[in-house]
């Protein structure tokens, strides 16, 4: 069990996203000869009654959970400056004690300066979240570790007469985990020859190296990486579409090296004002680390874009669908991480639907991952369904359902996961809100010390501004 002294540690550990988050304004702010600084925030107050709190099989304990949350997003834009800091925060409270209180803190932040315009600029990012401690345990709060990956480096950009670009990027990036020993650290090296065909056409060939070291080498393998590959971008009315191919060299320290293929088809396609759907299938070598930043990415904060902080936008290629949850949600992973390359195999299909007073999204979802050493190879079959529907002027509802079928090929293990939840939400006043939520999960396993069911009820009073 977490102690009191445990939590008093964590928070002291996990202070400094704030003053990340201060750094990378501040130097945005200063740097920068007309700050056009724009910010939003709001917090959260809560209680919610949770029926088997830890996820337990056998052992049920009920929880009165009382939180306290905040957030704040922070932007500017400049002629030399380009920023974004996405920062959440939140106090728990434990009344009966199944866990001793505790202070949860997420962050996403992204400053580009523009040393050189149109030549050189220089970015810093940085990444606070949360991952697993372990993939096969239940996703409770006692299965958590941070996660923060801090980057920086340098962006290069010539003009090759009318149709060429020629770009490159250098990154330094560390990685720090408070539980798992893969700590470690990155150098990156990226280059792309970019060729626009038509206005409708651009081709590109990318290539990019990556020099990886553990803080702990016994356990874990240095190792270097070597990615190069032909990108075809096409934008066309309503509908874009990316394919790519190309080879990724791994050479460990030791182990023998490794030669991978690998692969990227995306489709979406506006089909009309309200509906889009998309296609993506991908096949790449990834680790925790690559991974834990591609899903960054996909909140739009310290990751995003083509050019991240870890190379992902050559070297691995981020979510599939674009991500439509808190930040928190985009910054928690399920997946543990272990010092090991994986390659991962998706094939994601996905519909939005968006109209004056409902949006929805259905996706569906395939995942293989395969571990070189680690016993942990998957496969994951996913669906889920997210509906809001404004009511009334001043209620709305949102419902959301999924069910993920995993089957552990190396320790031969499938579990089935269900979850549904919902909110009432009501709008007194101007940035103001009330919820009433609940949410069902059940979880059928192979192994029966796996299996839970639990519930969650609360009520909520918000404010954002």
């Amino acid at each position: 069990m977490i102690t009191r002294s445990g939590v008093a540690a964590r928070l002291a550990a996990g202070f400094p996203w704030m003053l990340r988050a201060a750094t990378l304004l501040a130097a945005s702010v200063l740097a920068s000869p007309a700050v056009a600084l724009t910010a939003s925030y709001g917090a959260l107050l809560s209680s919610s009654y949770t029926n088997n709190f830890l996820l337990s099989a056998t052992d049920e304990q009920d929880e009165w959970t009382q939180a306290l949350e905040g957030n704040l997003t922070l932007s500017e834009k400049t002629r030399l400056i380009d920023a974004n800091v996405s920062g959440s925060a939140g106090y728990y409270v434990y009344t009966k004690d199944t866990l001793a209180n505790e202070g949860i803190y997420f962050l996403n932040g992204n400053s580009v300066f523009t040393l050189r315009p149109g030549r050189l600029t220089w970015t810093l990012e940085d990444s606070l979240g949360e991952e697993a401690i372990s993939t096969l345990a239940a996703g409770s709060r006692r299965n958590r570790q941070r996660v923060n990956v801090l980057s920086t480096g340098p962006d290069l950009t010539f003009r090759l007469g009318q149709q060429n670009t020629m770009t490159m990027q250098g990154r330094w990036s560390r990685s720090t985990y408070s539980e798992s020993e893969i700590d470690n650290t990155r150098l990156v090296g990226l280059a792309s020859l970019g060729y626009t065909y038509t206005s409708w056409l651009t081709l590109s060939l990318n290539g990019g190296a990556m020099q990886v070291e553990f803080d702990d080498d016994v356990t874990n393998e240095n190792f270097d990486r070597y990615d190069g590959f032909l990108l075809a971008q096409s934008r066309v009315s309503r509908t874009s579409i990316d394919i790519s191919g190309g080879i990724t060299r791994v050479k460990p320290d030791v182990s023998d090296d490794a030669n991978e293929w690998r692969a990227l088809l995306s489709i979406v396609h506006r089909s009309s004002n309200s509906l889009t759907l998309g296609f993506t299938s991908v096949r790449q070598a990834s680790d925790s680390t690559l991974s834990f930043v591609s899903a960054a990415a996909g909140a739009g904060g310290a990751t995003g874009g083509a050019t991240s902080g870890t190379g992902t936008g050559t070297i691995v290629t981020g979510p599939s669908s674009p991500s439509d949850g808190t930040l928190s949600d985009s910054l928690t992973s399920a997946q543990a991480p272990v010092g090991d390359i994986f390659i991962l195999l998706r094939h994601t299909l996905y519909g939005d639907y968006t109209a004056p007073d409902t949006r929805g999204r259905l996706t569906l979802y395939r995942e293989s991952i395969d571990y070189e050493t680690s016993a942990l190879d998957y496969d994951l079959t996913s669906a889920s369904l997210r509906l809001t529907r404004t009511l009334t002027e001043n209620w709305r509802g949102r419902f959301d359902a999924s069910y993920n079928y995993t089957d552990y090929g190396d320790i031969d293990r499938t579990d089935k996961d269900a979850l549904v939840s919902f909110s009432a939400d009501y709008v007194p006043a101007r940035n103001m809100l009330v919820s009433l939520f609940g949410s069902w999960t059940r979880r059928n396993s192979d192994v029966a010390t796996q299996e839970y069911r639990a519930y969650t009820v609360g009520i909520s009073l918000g404010y954002q501004k």
